[in-house]
């Protein structure tokens, strides 16, 4: 009876293993979502590719690139700044870039500000279009910084936080 139910465990066992994605396979459904423009699945993936080999420093920034591509901003402020810190950022140049980006998006206006320079300074010869882009919003970001200098006491927002604004805010039951 012990050996019937050894041998049952291990059955068991081994066609869990059997059926598993392997990280090859998370990477390349990844690609195909990213080819189809389906980011949300394109970030899932590479998340779980991550989770794998957390210091695959090219999963962090396809994963960031996903996580930008999904408008997970928060999230993809987080993988870009892994990119960044990682020694071999050089790898990728456009990093700078995509974390103001992210950063100004989310209205961390002088932190962007000051990426987008040095993306100027660093990289500017390398990318003519996310050159022009970081001079302009480079303009937007200085706006922005001015524009919340000036902002009208008088009027009180009130920011209701996610449990208003949830990832299913969309789909409501109907009774």
């Amino acid at each position: 009876m012990r050996h019937i139910i050894l041998t049952a465990f291990i059955s068991v066992f081994l066609l869990q293993v059997a059926s598993s994605q392997t990280l090859k396979q998370y990477v390349k459904e990844a690609e195909v979502a990213f080819e189809m423009k389906d980011y949300f699945s394109a970030y899932n993936y590479m998340r779980t590719a991550h989770e794998i080999e957390p210091n695959n420093i090219e999963f962090t920034y396809k994963l960031a690139e996903a996580a930008r591509l999904y408008s997970a901003f928060t999230m993809a402020e987080k993988y870009y700044q892994e990119v960044a810190n990682d020694n071999k950022a050089n790898d990728f140049p456009a990093t700078t870039y995509w974390l103001a980006y992210v950063k100004h998006r989310l209205g961390k206006y002088e932190e962007a500000l000051d990426l987008y320079q040095t993306y100027l300074i660093e990289h500017s010869e390398e990318d003519a279009e996310l050159t022009t882009l970081a001079l302009k919003n480079i303009e937007g970001a200085t706006w922005a910084i001015d524009a919340l200098t000036r902002k009208d006491t008088m009027m009180e927002l009130i920011h209701l936080g996610t449990e208003v604004n949830t990832a299913f805010s969309e789909f409501g039951a109907y009774e």
